[in-house]
Parts: structure tokens; sequence; C-alpha cells
């Protein structure tokens, strides 16, 4: 009989973590795993510690590749060999907490809409040392959904899915050299929610020798950006150009190209909140929720495009997208104390600014 998960581990040139890494799931307090350590043509000593643990232990077992093909490549052969229900992804380098698997299990087998459910996490330096004890991600599913439209809010080694649905969506294209796990959200949005639990499930490792560090940020962008068009296109019905998709890109310091870009982005989000708006459970809470996203979103916009030549006439269009949420939306940001804590207190300044001007706007209408 298959296990109920199994724990995909991508290693490459590990050696050094590798074993705190299987160490941590071998301890969790579930049971019914196997761990699939897809070895990316090493070449340090990570396929003979594979290989140890899995004659110490039969659940885990070692897949090679015939050469070095990307991590991208790496998790789709590891995700077409996984035979467990519910497929836990975990880094070679990152380390999963004891309760993770339970959790993760209990909340896919009592909630059969959702099809992937992530949770915090908690950042540790290269000898283990935690340098942030918990960081946050967004729990509920309007949230989630929006900031993966335009980027990425989740950390992969957190992650448990559903194994069928990522298989019959082909997810992992080992043509996106980078953003394997975007690529795979933006198809499994398509299919049910997504979750996150408000605890710690994984411990992510900051370290030199992470892709985050040594692949150039450029690199990386070019692949995001090309997957948020796609995401902006299947998630709301848009279909956007490169600028505007890199005008809106979330996780990125980088200007928009042009203020035609930058309006083409406000333009964008407006119709997304509209969409979302009308798809999403018309409670009061999940309304406010898709409002701070919306606002949080403008907040980072302004940051990384106020110095730009261009802004005195962009600032005319950020402006409208907050006033259209104030005004034509109706959101009563002064009654949402959840506000305070997402966006800066400066930033709240302009907020405060930019509603009183709505409100006597509504007023004189």
């Amino acid at each position: 009989m298959p296990p109920k998960v199994t724990v995909l581990v991508a290693s490459y040139n590990n050696a050094r973590f590798l074993p705190a890494c299987l160490e941590s799931v071998l301890s969790q307090t579930y049971s019914d795993f196997e761990v699939l350590v897809v070895d990316d043509c090493s070449t340090d000593d990570s396929q003979k510690i594979a290989e140890h643990y899995s004659r110490a232990d039969g659940r885990v077992k070692l897949i090679t590749t015939d050469k070095n093909r990307g991590v991208t490549y790496t998790k789709h052969l590891g995700l077409q060999r996984a035979t467990g229900e519910y497929v836990a992804v975990l880094d070679s380098d990152d380390m999963a907490r004891p309760h993770r698997l339970a959790k993760q299990v209990a909340w896919l087998d009592s909630h059969p809409e959702t099809v992937l459910v992530a949770g915090d996490y908690g950042v540790i330096d290269a000898a283990g040392r935690i340098i942030k004890r918990q960081k946050r991600v967004p729990h509920d599913d309007v949230s989630i959904r929006w900031w993966l439209t335009f980027g990425n809010c989740l950390i992969h080694s957190t992650v448990m899915y559903r194994r069928q649905p990522a298989i019959e969506d082909d997810s992992y294209d080992p043509s996106y050299f980078h953003g394997e796990d975007l690529d795979l959200y933006t198809k499994l949005l398509r299919v049910g929610k997504f979750a996150a639990l408000p605890e710690v499930v994984s411990l992510w490792r900051s370290h030199r020798a992470s892709v985050t560090k040594y692949v150039p940020s450029e690199e990386r962008d070019r692949y995001y950006i090309e997957l948020v068009q796609r995401s902006i296109q299947w998630q709301t019905g848009q279909d956007v150009d490169f600028d505007t998709a890199a005008a809106v890109f979330y996780n990125t310091k980088r200007p928009a190209r042009s203020d035609i870009a930058f309006r083409a982005g406000i333009h964008t989000l407006i119709t997304a909140f509209d969409y979302f708006h009308e798809s999403a459970p018309r409670s009061q809470s999940h309304q406010n929720a898709l409002a701070r996203c919306f606002i949080k979103h403008l907040v980072r916009l302004r940051k990384r495009n106020k110095k730009q030549t261009w802004w005195h006439d962009g600032r005319d269009d950020w402006a409208r997208g907050l006033r259209f949420l104030i005004v034509d939306a109706g959101y009563r940001w002064y009654r949402d104390p959840k506000l305070w804590l997402n966006v800066p207190l400066l930033e709240l300044f302009q907020l405060i600014k930019i509603g009183l001007a709505a409100r006597f706007y509504r007023r004189r209408k």
C-alpha cells in the first residue's frame, strides 16, 4: 500500500546540510511517508549520504539524474516518481519542524476543497542558528491568491499539496529554469483553494550557496515575470505584456520601465480587485483582506517608483488606484485595525491624506 505522503527532497551539492534535512523528516511525529531524495548529479558526498539513510530506513529512496539538469527538472522527476496522496516539499538545505507532516495532513484530510497548504517559517543560518523565529505568510485563500497572481508569498519548503492534480497539470515545467514553485502554484490555483497554517512548519536556511544568493536577480525575475503574465491571465482574464507584468510584479525592487507601463499596471490591479471582489466570499473579513492586499501592493509600487523622473505623472495614477478602493469599492480603511499591521507608519500618513480627500470627493458627488 503506498504511503500517505511523499516528502520530495531536491538535492545538489548540499552534503553539509542534507543530514539535518533528512533527520528532521525521520523524526516527524507522523510516520506514514516516503522520502524521495532526487540528486541532480552532485559532485560532493550528497549521494553517499542519501544512500546511507536509505540503507538505515527503507522509507528513504534515492533517485539520481544522468547529468545536472537544474532544480525544476529535479522536482519534476520527483513528482513523477512520487506515490503518496500528498507531496510535501523540503529542499535539502532546509528542515521541517517535528509536527509539520501531521498538521498539514490533518488540514488536507479535513478540507477537501483545499489543494495546497503551506505555513509560516523560521530562518536559520549555515550553522543552524535562528535568524528569524517566525516569518508570517498570508493564511487565507483570497490573500494567498492575490499575491500568487502578482508574485510569490510562500516558501516552497513549507508546502504540501495533492499529488494527482499536480501531475494532471504537468507541474514543474522543466522549460522554466527558475520559478518552479510559482509554476506549480499558478496551476494549482485553478484547481482548488490554498491555505497556510499560522505556525512555523519549516526552517529555511540562508547561506552563501543558496540559489537565491548566487543566481542574478535579473535572471530570476525574467522567469518569474513570465509566470506572473500567465497567472494574471489565468486568474483575472487579462492579457498583459511583459512590461506591465513587470510593473506589478511584487517580489522585486526594480521600478516600472515607464509611466506607460506603470499606468497599465495600476489598471491591471484595479481590474484584478474587481474580479477577486466578485469571486471571493462576501464576508467582511474576506473583503477587508482583499483590500489590504491592494493597499499593500500600492505602497510597494510607490516606494520603488517614487524616485523615477516620470513619477510626477505616475503619482496621479497611483492615487487613482487608492481612490478607486476607497470611493468606488467603499473600503473603510479606518475601521480595519489589521491594516495598521500591514502598512508602514509613514505610508499610513499618505493613506490618511488620500482617504480624507476621497471622502470629501464622495460627498461632493
